[in-house]
């Protein structure tokens, strides 16, 4: 299974991808930052940078799921 993890930048979003990770679950993360802590953490196995705007936002991480084939999606915020 994998799981795609918005707001990567965030604390929260770490610590969803190390409990995802831990359970064996693949996290994809996404954020506006090159190199968010959840980006970077060994629990990460790919992480897809959007641009900070809310109307596109939707329309690149819907093609970045369906591309990668992720039916499952976390939005922190």
């Amino acid at each position: 299974m994998t799981v795609f993890v918005t707001d990567g930048a965030e604390r929260t979003s770490l610590a969803i991808a190390r409990s995802l990770g831990k359970e064996g679950i693949e996290a994809h993360v996404g954020g506006s930052y090159r190199f968010s802590t959840t980006a970077l953490s060994k629990y990460s196995k790919r992480s897809f940078i959007y641009p900070y705007h809310p109307k596109k936002n939707g329309l690149e991480i819907g093609e970045y799921l369906y591309a990668n084939g992720i039916y499952n999606f976390i939005r922190y915020k």
